[in-house]
């Protein structure tokens, strides 16, 4: 996003990305298991965070476009692994049919009525009440049916998680960051520096949610 931070400054939560990206790989060539398309997931988003992120902030000084289109694509692959690997969700296909009309509507207002070059609120807080509900729906499934010990072991639990974090410290944030930016708010830096703890707290999730299944019986691959 446009700000006053050099582009290619090492943040913290961009180090543990590529250290998930990594562990993917890894865990997966060793045969072991990993959320669906989880790898392809971390790789796009260690490629933005890391590399064309960056880029575009130092070439054209705005890369709000691109983040406005990264939070399309994750907000529904959240979506997805939350529908997926909710076996207690009944008519999964209108779940399905709800993540399509929210990238249907995210791209409308992508392209015709907030724009790229502005932080697309709407389409921001509209997915991510969806994957909240299904955080919540999932939660409460685990409560009911699972015993608490066997969380430790989750992947899903674990990302479920560092979304809510994530999406309850960036909240205040993003419903005025527009407004914020508009009037070169002191506040700017502040809130800024508070989303991206809640990133380190999120690409932590990620960390945790490859190794947890071997975290139990204290084994890992190798």
């Amino acid at each position: 996003m446009k700000s006053n931070f050099d582009p290619f400054k090492v943040e913290v939560y961009k180090i543990l990305l590529l250290i998930a990206l990594i562990l993917s790989i890894y865990i997966a060539i060793k045969g072991g298991y990993i959320l669906p398309y989880f790898i392809r997931f971390i790789f796009i988003s260690v490629l933005i965070e890391i590399i064309v992120g960056p880029f575009f902030a130092l070439k054209d000084k705005n890369n709000v476009w691109l983040y406005n289109l990264m939070t399309i694509m994750n907000n529904s692959y959240y979506s997805y692994l939350l529908i997926n690997g909710n076996s207690s969700l009944k008519s999964k296909k209108v779940f399905y049919i709800c993540i399509l009309c929210i990238i249907i509507l995210g791209l409308s207002n992508y392209l015709y009525l907030q724009g790229p070059n502005i932080v697309n609120t709407y389409t921001y807080h509209l997915s991510m009440f969806f994957v909240s509900g299904l955080i919540i729906y999932y939660l409460k499934s685990l409560i009911e049916n699972s015993e608490v010990e066997s969380l430790i072991q989750l992947p899903l639990f674990w990302i479920s998680i560092g979304i809510l974090f994530f999406y309850a410290s960036s909240f205040p944030l993003l419903i005025f960051m527009n407004q914020l930016i508009a009037s070169k708010s002191d506040l700017v830096i502040p809130l800024y520096n508070i989303v991206q703890f809640a990133n380190i707290f999120l690409s932590l999730s990620y960390i945790i949610a490859l190794v947890c299944p071997y975290l139990k019986t204290k084994q890992f691959i190798g």
